[in-house]
């Protein structure tokens, strides 16, 4: 003869309460940690871009604007600053970065992203056998090139998990990098200057070449743009599934 079961309806239930409440608590300080590494992360980006830019001004001088780099890592600086003082005040307020300021991130993020990878397979190598290490390994090209590139990418997809960005965003963040081709090339058309990059020399070789040139960097620029997007969300789709289990 089976021993009947009594299962404690009741105890079961203040069982699961208890043990979902401290999985809550658990995740709550998960993201705690990971807002204060993102914040250490931006911090160091303030200063990765901030220095770079300061070494080559001391050679290029303002011309240093004419950069895309250089551009980027100023927009980045700014925007990791700005990264910095709202998920500070996210740690007091229990709160989430404001839409903004995540969507600026994803807009530095691809644009250091698509500066590291110009570099790295199309500008480096024309420089010859030292040229990855010219201009991404010394003086200011390894904080301009290399360090503040990884550092965003790093922190934008594993430690920028909300608020979530929607897929439409993938083609808001290649408008940065088309307006500033416009504006290059608009300034090389009426002679105020010229490049700075060979692929921009619009005067000096042909049509069709500055077409395609504009059409490959655009499509890399949205590859880029999508395969941070796509890395973030995954990341934050799985810190959810954690936290409802």
């Amino acid at each position: 003869m089976k021993t009947p079961t009594i299962t404690c309806y009741g105890d079961d239930q203040s069982l699961y309460k208890k043990l979902k409440f401290y999985d809550i608590i658990n995740t709550m300080e998960k993201n705690k940690l990971k807002t204060i590494i993102s914040i250490i992360i931006n911090c160091v980006i303030v200063l990765s871009c901030a220095y770079g830019v300061y070494l080559q001004s001391l050679r290029d001088g303002i011309t240093v604007l004419k950069w895309y780099t250089d551009l980027c890592n100023i927009f980045a600086g700014i925007t990791a600053l700005l990264c910095v003082i709202f998920h500070i005040r996210s740690l007091k307020n229990n709160s989430e970065t404001p839409f903004a300021v995540k969507l600026l991130n994803y807009f530095s993020s691809s644009g250091l992203a698509l500066t590291f990878m110009v570099v790295a397979f199309v500008l480096a190598p024309t420089r010859g056998p030292n040229g990855h290490y010219e201009m991404m390994l010394s003086s200011f090209g390894l904080w301009l090139h290399t360090v503040s590139p990884i550092l965003a990418v790093i922190n934008f997809i594993a430690f920028e998990t909300k608020p979530e960005l929607k897929f439409k965003s993938t083609f808001l963040a290649i408008l940065p990098t088309l307006f500033y081709a416009f504006v290059i090339i608009i300034l090389n058309l009426c002679y105020v200057l010229e490049g700075p990059y060979f692929f921009l020399k619009v005067r000096s070789q042909s049509v069709i070449m500055s077409i395609v040139w504009i059409i490959v960097l655009s499509a890399a620029s949205y590859l880029f743009n999508f395969i941070l997007w796509i890395g973030n969300k995954k990341v934050s789709e799985k810190a959810v599934k954690t936290t409802t289990k």
